[in-house]
């Protein structure tokens, strides 16, 4: 589904900064792969380039059939339509509840109201939020907010879901349900790609582990632990 071949990433400010350095990889639809390494290692702007935010100076990226180098705006547009965004800072509306701000993501489709309402109730459920449906962001606690963010990133059945540090924020017991819920979003059929720092995260959840380090992959293992 997601290939890297020979990819690296220079920004250019008052120097050049090479954040990728001849990156290749392969990952496989349906897989639930974890990103980490220190800050600054490469992990977001992998990501990024998956999205078609940012474009590769060398190399190729391709999702799918779509090469990112290559691509317009309207088919990186298209891309994002398949792809769901978890961030660590939840990125919730205010004014919105729980609901809405779930529904958001199909209101900006045009979907029918009750098309949009039927499928709001099931990713609420999945998520484990039909109790919260009418609170506002700031009544939540903070694993609750990051239950809505995904809950909203998922509920157009993305083909991939970009999980960038969605722990970050959270005490050990709200991250188990964040992860648990990652999981079950993996096997209900979405690639999965989650950056972390947490090293229990890591070791616990027994799944393929890209360790990277100054833009380049130290190891890649299937199932991995978190040595840096």
């Amino acid at each position: 589904m997601i290939n890297f071949n020979n990819v690296s990433k220079d920004y250019f400010l008052k120097n050049i900064r090479r954040v990728l350095d001849s990156v290749n990889l392969n990952i496989e639809k349906n897989e639930f792969v974890v990103l980490c390494g220190r800050t600054g290692s490469g992990k977001t702007t992998i990501m990024k380039l998956i999205s078609g935010e940012e474009k590769p100076t060398f190399g190729e990226v391709k999702v799918g059939d779509l090469n990112i180098g290559e691509i317009d705006d309207k088919k990186i547009r298209d891309l994002r339509q398949r792809i769901g965004f978890v961030f660590q800072d939840f990125k919730l509306l205010p004014y919105k509840t729980v609901f809405e701000n779930i529904a958001f993501a199909l209101e900006a489709n045009n979907y029918k109201d009750d098309f949009i309402r039927k499928e709001v109730l099931k990713t609420l459920e999945i998520a484990n939020l039909e109790d919260k449906k009418d609170s506002f962001p700031d009544e939540l606690s903070g694993g609750e907010k990051q239950r809505v963010a995904i809950a909203r990133a998922i509920i157009r059945k993305p083909e991939i879901v970009l999980a960038d540090e969605p722990t970050g924020n959270l005490d050990p017991y709200n991250t188990r349900d964040i992860i648990k819920l990652l999981l079950k979003i993996n096997l209900n059929g979405s690639t999965v790609i989650l950056s972390t720092h947490n090293k229990d995260i890591v070791n616990n959840i027994q799944k393929r582990v890209i360790t990277l380090d100054k833009g380049k992959i130290l190891r890649d293992e299937k199932q991995g632990r978190y040595v840096i």
